[in-house]
């Protein structure tokens, strides 16, 4: 099996991930979920390994299309069958040890808009157009998931007006725009607040913005 390193992306926390044919692997740290990979539509999905950072918490099992879910030294029978199964059994886990994160209603009232963090645009202003797909918030950390596989992260917002025509996000204390390879995009851009400041990330590369305090964290207007 491979071994390797992995970097959480909501928190940055590192940890060894272990690759099995069906697994998933939350983080340890934040409890989110960061892989869920298995043969699902083309074949077996048990043994399927419920991993915690490089810990195997659990693994679900089948045999004569019964399901189990060994469990701290307890096989706990299933009540589902084939992937509905492993989800119980995640589901199962997480909320034994203490895992399930919240679900907090976000208020958007449109779904496509032009997109703003801290007053910069990542694209010319006859392209700012974005197509949300998901919305969720934990009460921590609120991530948008637009149609072009990206996303926006952020990280305890704050001060917020959301309107038929826009949704404004006043203060954050680090907001992440992730472009996942979108044609003509840059790599994840990383804006943080530190002493008064507004500290951009890029590709390895730290600058300060200038005159950027007063601009709300984020700015979603209706396209």
């Amino acid at each position: 099996m491979e071994v390797k390193v992995l970097q959480c992306r909501y928190c940055e926390t590192e940890m060894k991930e272990t690759v099995y044919a069906n697994y998933s692997l939350r983080c340890p740290k934040c409890h989110r979920v960061l892989r869920h990979l298995s043969d699902f539509g083309f074949g077996p999905v048990t043994p399927f390994h419920i991993c915690v950072g490089s810990e195997v918490v659990g693994i679900v099992e089948e045999n004569s299309n019964k399901y189990q879910l060994k469990f701290r030294g307890k096989n706990i029978e299933l009540t589902k069958t084939y992937f509905e199964a492993v989800h119980e059994g995640e589901e199962y886990v997480a909320d034994v040890l203490g895992m399930k994160l919240a679900s907090v209603e976000f208020p958007v009232h449109f779904g496509r808009c032009s997109l703003y963090v801290y007053g910069e645009s990542f694209e010319a202003p006859y392209e700012n157009d974005h197509k949300i797909k998901n919305i969720h918030f934990d009460g921590e950390l609120l991530i948008i998931t637009f149609k072009d596989r990206e996303e926006l992260f952020v990280y305890h917002p704050k001060d917020i007006v959301s309107t038929e025509r826009e949704l404004r996000i006043q203060c954050a204390t680090k907001v992440s725009y992730n472009p996942y390879g979108a044609i003509g995009k840059e790599g994840t851009q990383t804006y943080q607040y530190c002493d008064g400041k507004i500290r951009k990330k890029n590709r390895g590369s730290e600058s300060v913005l200038a005159g950027s305090e007063s601009e709300p964290a984020v700015l979603l207007k209706k396209w």
